[in-house]
């Protein structure tokens, strides 16, 4: 499920009923990545590492880099493409079930 948490921030959650372990892997693994949406992925899960996916929703391609890494509870990264400026992403349990995902403008911190 989706949720904007602040539109006009671009502030985003999304919860995945999935543990968090195989949620994880699908932000760190090349191979997962590009199963999930992409047709390249260039993925060095480390901070300060590459985060970069091409032939996303038509062609885009995003890159940022990762920030913080603390499997599976945590991911930190950030990302951009030509057509947006560059957002911090991050990834973490959720305190029920399943997992979250958090987008929010660069330099948000919660």
């Amino acid at each position: 499920m989706a949720q904007v948490l602040r539109p006009d921030a671009g502030e985003l959650e999304v919860r995945i009923q999935a543990r968090p372990e195989t949620v994880f892997e699908f932000f760190v693994d090349p191979e997962k990545m590009k199963r999930w949406k992409g047709t390249e992925a260039e993925l060095d899960p480390r901070p300060g590492g590459t985060y970069r996916v091409s032939g996303i929703a038509g062609g885009a391609t995003v890159v940022g880099e990762f920030v913080e890494i603390d499997p599976p509870r945590r991911l930190v990264f950030t990302w951009g493409s030509t057509v947006t400026r560059r957002r911090r992403r991050s990834y973490g349990r959720s305190p029920t079930r399943g997992s979250i995902s958090t987008i929010r403008p660069r330099g948000t911190r919660r």
